[in-house]
C-alpha cells in the first residue's frame, strides 16, 4: 500500500497540468491567536509599499521605532513648567494613520526615559545651559507631557486601537542591582539624579494612569531582562506597582545573541515575570548571529517562544523589533525573521510551524478524511473508494496525489515539514508536519 501510493504521486508531480486552487495566505499574526504578534515601522518603511504590504500578511501589532520617544514628541519652543509643548512629526502621522486605517493595534514606546529626551527638558528655563531643576518642578513638567501626549494621540486618531505604552524604559543599571546612574552622561540618567530614587517611576505610572485613554495597557519596559539581578529589580518594582493598581504589565526587550542567554535562562525570567500575574509583553525580540547560520537562529528563536508559549496565558504580545536584516539597528548581525530582500528565514518558518500546530493536524472539517502524524510521516484515511485527492502546499502549488484504494486504507506521505492542505471530495484539512 505504501509503495503504490508513492508511485501514484512520482507519476503525478512528473507531469502536472493542474490550476491550483486559491489558499488565503495567513501570516503570523493568524497562527499565533493567544497573543498579538507585531513588529515596528519608522519614518522610512511606513512609506515603503512592500513594508506596508507584509505588515498587513504577518502582523497585527505595530510599534514606532523612534517617533513616539520623547525627542521625537517634545516641543521646547512655547513650553513651561506647567505646559510641555508636544508634537507628532511626518513619520509618527504616517505611521498611527497606517494603523488606524487597517486597524493594527498600536503600542506606544516611551514616556520616560533617560536616553533619547532632550536636555532642556531636565533643565532651568528649559534651555539646554540650565541648572538641573528639582524633583517638584519635574513632577509638574512629566505630568504635562504625559498628559499632552495622550491627548493629541487620542484626538488626532479616535480610532486608533492604542493597546498599550511603555511608561517607564530602562531604569535598571544595565545588569540589574538597582537604579541606573545618576548622571547626564551616556548611560546616566538625569531622572535618577533629581529624584535619588524611584519616585520618578511611580509618579510616571500615576500620571499615565491618569491620562492614558481606556484599554491602554501600561508597561514597565527593559533589557538584559534575563540577567537575575535586573528579573529580581524588574519583579520587585513590578509588584510594588501592582499593589498601588499602576501598572498592567512588564515588557522583555528580549534582545538576545546566539551565545547568550541560552532558553532555560531566559525562561526562568517568564516564569519569574508571569508570577505577578501581570500581562506580560515581548517589546523588542532580536536574535543576532555572527557566523551567518540561520538554521541553528531559527531554532534559537523556536526555542525562546517555547518558553513563552509555556506561559501564553499570561502573554499579551510578541514583537519583532525589525521586519528586515537590514533594517534592524542590530543589523551586523543578521537579527529578525526577514532578509534584507524581504526572504523568509529559516527563524520565520521555526515560529510559524511552533505556531500553527503542536504536531497534531488541524482538522477544518469534523467528516472524514482523518490524519494524524507518525514520526515524519503523514497519515490519512477516510477518502472514498475511487476518489481522487490532492496535498497542496500553504500558498497552493500541488505537491502530491492520488486515488484511494478504500475508504479503510491509509495513505502515507512524506513530506518536508510545512503547512499543507489536503483535499478529497468535500472535504479540506490542513496539515502541519
Amino acid at each position: 500500500m505504501k509503495s503504490k501510493y508513492k508511485f501514484i504521486m512520482a507519476a503525478t508531480i512528473t507531469g502536472l497540468n493542474l490550476v491550483c486552487p486559491q489558499v488565503d495566505a495567513q501570516g503570523l499574526k493568524d497562527v499565533y491567536k493567544d497573543f498579538k504578534f507585531g513588529n515596528i515601522l519608522n519614518s522610512t518603511t511606513v512609506n515603503n509599499s512592500n513594508m506596508k504590504a507584509l505588515v498587513l500578511t504577518e502582523f497585527n501589532s505595530i510599534t514606532p521605532e523612534n517617533e513616539l520617544k520623547p525627542d521625537a514628541t517634545m516641543v521646547q519652543s512655547g513650553s513651561t513648567n506647567e505646559n510641555i509643548k508636544v508634537q507628532l512629526n511626518a513619520g509618527a502621522k504616517a505611521i498611527l494613520q497606517f494603523c488606524q486605517d487597517n486597524n493594527i493595534a498600536l503600542r506606544g514606546h516611551c514616556l520616560v526615559w533617560h536616553s533619547q529626551t532632550p536636555s532642556w527638558f531636565f533643565r532651568e528655563n528649559l534651555t539646554t545651559t540650565g541648572a538641573i531643576v528639582d524633583s517638584a518642578t519635574m513632577n509638574r513638567r512629566m505630568e504635562s507631557y504625559i498628559k499632552n501626549i495622550f491627548s493629541l494621540i487620542t484626538s488626532s486618531y479616535p480610532n486608533l486601537n492604542l493597546y498599550a505604552y511603555d511608561v517607564v524604559n530602562e531604569a535598571f543599571a544595565n545588569d540589574g542591582g538597582g537604579l541606573r546612574p545618576a548622571g547626564t552622561a551616556s548611560g546616566q540618567s538625569p531622572w535618577t539624579l533629581i529624584y535619588g530614587n524611584d519616585d520618578f517611576i511611580v509618579n510616571a505610572f500615576t500620571y499615565a494612569r491618569r491620562y492614558a485613554p481606556l484599554g491602554c495597557k501600561l508597561f514597565y519596559n527593559d533589557y538584559n531582562e534575563y540577567i537575575s539581578a535586573k528579573t529580581n529589580d524588574m519583579y520587585n518594582l513590578a509588584m510594588k506597582l501592582k499593589a498601588a493598581n499602576l501598572i498592567d504589565g512588564i515588557g522583555m526587550q528580549s534582545h538576545l545573541d546566539m551565545g547568550y542567554p541560552d532558553a532555560n535562562l531566559y525562561g526562568q525570567a517568564v516564569a519569574k515575570f508571569a508570577s505577578t500575574g501581570l500581562e506580560i509583553q515581548v517589546t523588542e525580540i532580536d536574535i543576532t548571529t555572527s557566523t551567518g547560520d540561520f538554521v541553528a537562529q531559527g531554532l534559537k528563536y523556536r526555542d525562546i517562544m517555547t518558553k513563552i508559549l509555556a506561559y501564553k496565558n499570561n502573554v499579551s504580545a510578541f514583537v519583532v523589533w525589525g521586519i528586515q536584516d537590514n533594517q534592524s539597528w542590530r543589523s551586523y548581525g543578521k537579527p529578525v525573521l526577514f532578509d534584507s530582500n524581504g526572504n523568509k528565514k529559516p527563524a520565520y518558518n521555526e515560529l510559524y510551524n511552533l505556531g500553527s500546530s503542536t504536531g497534531t493536524p488541524e482538522i477544518q472539517s469534523t467528516n472524514s478524511p482523518r490524519a494524524w502524524i507518525t514520526g515524519n510521516q503523514l497519515n490519512i484515511t477516510g477518502v472514498s473508494q475511487g476518489k481522487p485527492w490532492f496535498v497542496y502546499s500553504a500558498t497552493g502549488i500541488l505537491v502530491s496525489r492520488g486515488i484511494a484504494e478504500s475508504a479503510k486504507s491509509t495513505i502515507t506521505l512524506n513530506i518536508p515539514s510545512g503547512i499543507y492542505f489536503f483535499r478529497a471530495e468535500n472535504h479540506s484539512l490542513k496539515i502541519v508536519n
